[in-house]
């Protein structure tokens, strides 16, 4: 990673395999409020690109994410050894409000996955117990282009150190 005061590239090499995993990070936070990232992952099993923007102002973050994923056939396959690759391209809109220790996270995502209209709301309220401790609970609803919905919980805590 290079970072300065307004600009930050990153890059990150994995193993995976018979092949090297890639993913390429540049951000701009040369404006105060304003943070602006590109990723782009090459992976031998898929490759995407992911654009996020987002401005913070008082307690207030807004945020906007556009992800868009392309599996490659045959590489990722389920117990049957059918191909679990489906293609992604989502874009998600985010609103996290803080409340001293307390925040509340709101976010709506909506797109294609695997050719399906998939769409998502979220909601997640977190609470910084210390400095080192951090929770949050997230509930989600989804909708995917079959009219399959389902609800879809977790509980999170976080220690830093």
């Amino acid at each position: 990673d290079y970072v300065t005061d307004d600009y930050s590239f990153g890059v990150w090499i994995g193993d995976a395999g018979d092949d090297d995993s890639y993913e390429y990070l540049f951000a701009y936070t040369g404006i105060e409020g304003v943070t602006a990232k590109y990723i782009y992952a090459d992976d031998p099993g898929y490759e995407t690109d992911n654009f996020w923007i987002s401005y913070e102002t008082g307690d207030w973050l807004f945020a906007y994410e556009t992800t868009d994923t392309t599996i490659v056939p045959g590489v990722y396959l389920d117990d049957d050894g059918l191909d679990e690759g489906t293609n992604l391209d989502v874009d998600m809109f985010l609103a996290y409000y803080a409340m001293g220790d307390a925040g509340l996270t709101i976010r709506v995502t909506d797109g294609t996955w695997g050719g399906e209209d998939f769409e998502k709301t979220t909601i997640s309220p977190s609470y910084a117990f210390s400095d080192a401790v951090f929770g949050l609970f997230e509930y989600s609803e989804e909708t995917l282009g079959t009219g399959e919905e389902q609800t879809l919980s977790a509980v999170e805590v976080l220690y830093t150190f």
